[in-house]
């Protein structure tokens, strides 16, 4: 059901910008092609680090490499606070993969679905059905099952 304020915000959108909202989400549309490349990039990173930091010992030898810090904060680490900040760095990158991997998906599927609308949103722009344009865009990720 379409309310009186969605059809004004859709009224300051057609007066006041529409052209900018186009771009931005054709600029979006185009963003999302890039996603998936810089996601595979980032997730393998992550890995790449993970790895390292599982290969690290924290022990009396990586405990003496902090006190030879110049650095007050470091000379005053116990070998138990240096393992204790490993394993948080550690949980901190894996959280991180973890999300990346959630995003990443979440981006394929999304530009999935919309690789089919971008036809339709074409064809909406040439007829000139701007209200129409603007409601499909709104409710984009419900439209594609994604919300």
């Amino acid at each position: 059901m379409v309310t009186r304020e969605y059809k004004k915000s859709i009224q300051c959108i057609i007066k006041q910008c529409y052209d900018l909202y186009v771009k931005s989400h054709t600029l979006h549309e185009k963003t999302l092609k890039v996603n998936n490349k810089y996601y595979n990039n980032l997730i393998k990173e992550y890995k790449k680090t993970i790895s390292s930091l599982k290969k690290v010992t924290p022990n009396d030898k990586l405990m003496q490499q902090f006190h030879k810090s110049t650095k007050k904060e470091l000379n005053k680490l116990t070998l138990k606070q240096i393992k204790e900040n490993h394993n948080a760095f550690i949980k901190s990158y894996e959280q991180g993969l973890k999300f990346s991997l959630e995003q990443q998906k979440y981006n394929s599927k999304y530009f999935k679905k919309l690789r089919k609308f971008i036809p339709i949103y074409k064809q909406l722009l040439k007829e000139g059905k701007k209200e129409e344009y603007i409601y499909h865009k709104t409710f984009e990720s419900f439209l594609f099952g994604l919300m």
